[in-house]
């Protein structure tokens, strides 16, 4: 800060200097006594520090909200566990990076179970996470997260604070950070206003979660309903989501893509609840008419869901109305040609196919694996997606490794 002091006020006018110049104070040559100039340097000392702390306020509320905004975007507990502890120590220590932070998210198994694990860690070790807090962390760590249970607000002790989180839904979830240092008074502050938007956050990510989970569990569910009618498809629906991911991983699919892939592709045969069971189970060729009646399984899958809302039903529509498609052009219902087909389809027709040559149905025998692979090579660019299928063949051990885990009597190849 800046204080002018001046013999001449003729030269530098008072009204003009503290106009147009950022100065504190200004003082003539003949005021300006030893006093005046103690308690100048005082005043002016703490008024410095009052403009830091509102700017470390302001930094720090900025953090806050950029912290929560995304922690909001985390698609799973464990992803935004680790969002938590990143996100604290950023609001802590952002400014002084020779002090040490290390955190754990903890939560506690099941309602009623005294079994708590570790969530995640700051550090990403994924060698503690998921195990039980007390094989892995020191005994006063535990003690400490097993008391933070008792408390609704965050506890702060020597170098360290406990933040717990408890949902409507019974789930319990424990940050535990430990520092070098202590916590200051604004440090608290910042954690304070920061859990109690976390602790909102860790209700809705935890609703939401099993909003999903329970999502996929019916996906299964029903897949699993044209299961059961027929012996032969049994772990199809496994298998088809299975290789679909390996070649949805292939490709770079991210997580949340990758996952409504092999959801969807789980989905693809759930037209068939709807066929006859002498059609579905009939030993043998079809004749023309049980043929166009086992088509309609992909209207009947279709019809099924578009009625439904949400991303990953409606991503299960698509690939059920295409997964009959051919790269050609003369695949069924629509004879969509090439990349009009969506990429989901290419990749269950893919996936469905050589499930089907490659096992036992009602009709047929499992086909040799060679010559399941020798299909493929000869109907890349015809049937079947040709860099697709380059990608498939070329994953053959994890393709292999995914048949012979879900099919009890796999060939060797």
């Amino acid at each position: 800060r800046l204080v002018l002091r001046t013999g001449q006020p003729g030269q530098a006018p008072e009204r003009d200097v503290v106009t147009r110049y950022d100065i504190n104070d200004y003082k003539e040559k003949t005021e300006l006594t030893s006093k005046k100039m103690h308690t100048l340097v005082h005043t002016s000392l703490g008024h410095y520090r009052e403009l830091i702390a509102l700017k470390q306020n302001r930094l720090g509320l900025e953090k806050v909200i950029e912290a929560s905004a995304t922690i909001f975007e985390s698609p799973s507990i464990l992803q935004f566990a680790r969002g938590v502890l990143t996100q604290l120590a950023a609001l802590l220590y952002a400014s002084n990076d020779a002090i040490m932070v290390r955190g754990i998210a903890a939560g506690v198994r099941a309602v009623g179970d005294d079994t708590i694990v570790v969530t995640a860690s700051s550090s990403g070790d994924q060698t503690i996470e998921g195990k039980p807090i007390n094989e892995v962390l020191p005994e006063v760590a535990v003690e400490r997260i097993r008391k933070s249970l008792d408390y609704s607000e965050p506890y702060f002790g020597k170098g360290y604070f406990t933040a717990h989180f408890a949902t409507r839904t019974g789930a319990q979830h424990v940050v535990y950070i430990t520092s070098d240092a202590e916590f200051s008074v604004a440090d608290r502050r910042l954690v304070e206003l920061f859990c109690r938007n976390v602790g909102i956050a860790f209700e809705n990510q935890t609703m939401h979660q099993e909003v999903l989970d329970s999502q996929h569990k019916l996906v299964l569910l029903l897949s699993g309903v044209v299961e059961e009618r027929s012996k032969d498809l049994r772990n199809h629906v496994r298998r088809v989501s299975e290789y679909a991911g390996i070649i949805g991983k292939n490709l770079g699919l991210d997580g949340r893509e990758l996952e409504q892939l092999q959801l969807s592709a789980a989905l693809h045969d759930i037209g068939k609840i709807g066929i006859p069971d002498e059609v579905l189970n009939k030993p043998g060729r079809f004749n023309d008419v049980e043929r166009e009646i086992m088509e309609t399984h992909v209207e009947r899958g279709e019809t099924i869901l578009d009625s439904q809302t949400g991303a990953l039903l409606k991503t299960a529509g698509i690939v059920v109305g295409t997964h009959h498609e051919r790269w050609d052009g003369t695949g069924y219902p629509r004879q969509l040609r090439g990349e009009d087909i969506h990429l989901y389809g290419r990749i269950t027709a893919i996936a469905d196919v050589f499930d089907a040559l490659s096992t036992r149905r009602v009709y047929k025998e499992p086909w040799p694996m060679e010559e399941v692979i020798a299909y493929f090579r000869e109907q890349r660019g015809t049937q079947f997606d040709p860099e697709l299928v380059d990608v498939f063949l070329g994953n053959m051990d994890a393709v292999l490794s995914i048949y012979e885990k879900f099919h009890p009597q796999a060939p060797e190849y």
